[in-house]
C-alpha cells in the first residue's frame, strides 16, 4: 500500500541519494585536478583533524575500514601519510599527515574554500545550516532505529 506518508518520505529519499550522489561526483571533479578523490580528500582531512587510525576516520567518515585502508595505503605510497605504532593498541596503526599531506590538503581546502563561496552565492547560507540541522536530525532517528534493530514487518502475503 502506497501511503501519503510513504510517497513523501520516497521523495525525500530520492532527493537525499541524489544530492549525495552529485556532491561526489562534484568533489571528485573538484579533487581530481590534485591528482586526488573526494574518498581521499576526506581521509586527508579527518587525519587532520585529529582522526589518527583508519578504524576512527572510517568511524567518522562513513566510509568502510576496508576502504579507509586502501585509501591509507596509497596516501602512504604517495608520501602523503605515515604509518607509525600506537603504543595504546597494538593491532592497529596510528596514521599521520607528511609535509607533503599538508601541502596537498591545504590546496584542496583552498579549492573547497572557493567551492564554498561560489555556493553561498547561490543559496543563502542561513537556509544551508537550518537544512544541515534537519538531515542530522533524521540522521540520528534512522542511526537510532538501526541500534535497536527496528525493522519492518514484511507481508508475505
Amino acid at each position: 500500500m502506497d501511503t501519503d506518508n510513504a510517497r513523501r518520505f520516497r521523495r525525500f529519499s530520492r532527493s537525499l541519494i541524489a544530492a549525495q550522489v552529485v556532491l561526489l561526483k562534484h568533489g571528485d571533479a573538484m579533487t581530481s585536478h590534485f591528482g586526488q578523490s573526494s574518498a581521499r580528500w576526506r581521509v586527508l582531512l579527518r587525519i587532520s583533524e585529529g582522526d589518527q587510525t583508519v578504524p576512527a576516520v572510517a568511524r567518522s567518515s562513513q566510509l568502510t575500514r576496508q576502504a579507509v585502508q586502501r585509501v591509507a595505503n596509497e596516501l602512504v605510497a604517495e608520501g602523503c601519510l605515515v604509518f607509525s605504532p600506537d603504543d595504546t593498541d597494538k593491532r592497529t596503526q596510528r596514521v599521520s599527515l607528511t609535509a607533503k599531506g599538508k601541502k596537498v590538503l591545504a590546496r584542496l581546502e583552498r579549492n573547497f574554500a572557493a567551492w564554498a563561496s561560489r555556493t553561498a552565492e547561490l543559496f543563502p547560507l542561513e537556509k544551508l545550516e537550518k537544512l544541515a540541522q534537519q538531515l542530522d536530525a533524521v540522521t540520528e532517528v534512522l542511526a537510532a532505529d538501526l541500534a535497536r534493530g527496528v525493522t519492518m514487518e514484511q507481508d508475505n502475503d
